[in-house]
C-alpha cells in the first residue's frame, strides 16, 4: 500500500492546485481577473472602473491614495504591455467599458523627442510653439474600442483603471 500513498496524495495536491486556479472575468480578492500567470501563481485583477475615474494622470495617485486609505489594499495602473494582455481578453471581460485607460508607462517617442529634438509648430500669429517646452510627459493610454496606443500629456483626462497582482 505504501507505493500508492505518495501518487494519490500527489494527485490530490494537483487537482486541489487546478480547482483554486481563477479564471479570466471571474471575482478574486475584491477584483477581477483579467490575466492569469499559470507557471507562478499569481493573476492580475482589476477594480472596477467608475464614471469619476476620468482624470488627468496626475490625479490618478490621490484616486489610489484614497481607495488603498479605505481598503488597505495597495492599487496601481497597469504598464502598456499589462493593458494589451488585458485587452486580449476582452471578450471575458464584458464588464469592462471600451473606453481609453491610462498606463503606467512613459510613452517613448515622446520621451525621446522631449530630450533629442526642439518639435516646433507655427500659431495663426507667426510665433513659434514648442509644445515640449513645457517638459511635460506623455503617457501612453490604450484604446479599448480600436486597439490603439496614444500618448497623452499628463493633464489630459483619461480612464483610470487600477490593478493589482494577487496569488492564490
Amino acid at each position: 500500500m505504501k507505493y500508492f500513498t505518495f501518487p494519490i496524495v500527489l494527485l490530490c495536491a494537483t487537482v486541489s492546485l487546478l480547482a483554486q486556479r481563477p479564471t479570466i472575468g471571474s471575482e478574486l480578492q475584491g477584483g477581477i481577473v483579467c490575466i492569469v500567470d499559470t507557471a507562478k501563481h499569481k493573476a492580475i485583477i482589476f477594480r472596477q472602473p467608475r464614471n469619476s475615474d476620468y482624470l488627468p494622470w496626475n490625479d490618478a495617485d490621490n484616486l489610489i491614495d484614497d481607495i488603498e486609505d479605505s481598503t488597505d489594499v495597495e492599487w496601481r495602473m497597469p504598464t502598456i504591455t499589462e493593458l494589451e494582455k488585458i485587452f486580449m481578453n476582452r471578450e471575458s471581460l464584458k464588464m469592462l467599458p471600451e473606453k481609453c485607460y491610462w498606463s503606467s508607462s512613459v510613452d517613448p517617442i515622446m520621451k525621446n523627442r522631449q530630450s533629442d529634438m526642439s518639435f516646433e509648430r507655427s500659431s495663426m500669429d507667426g510665433s513659434v510653439h514648442d509644445p515640449m517646452s513645457s517638459g511635460e510627459q506623455y503617457i501612453e493610454t490604450l484604446n479599448f474600442f480600436s486597439r490603439v496606443r496614444q500618448p497623452f500629456k499628463k493633464s489630459d483626462s483619461q480612464h483610470v483603471l487600477l490593478v493589482r497582482t494577487v496569488e492564490w
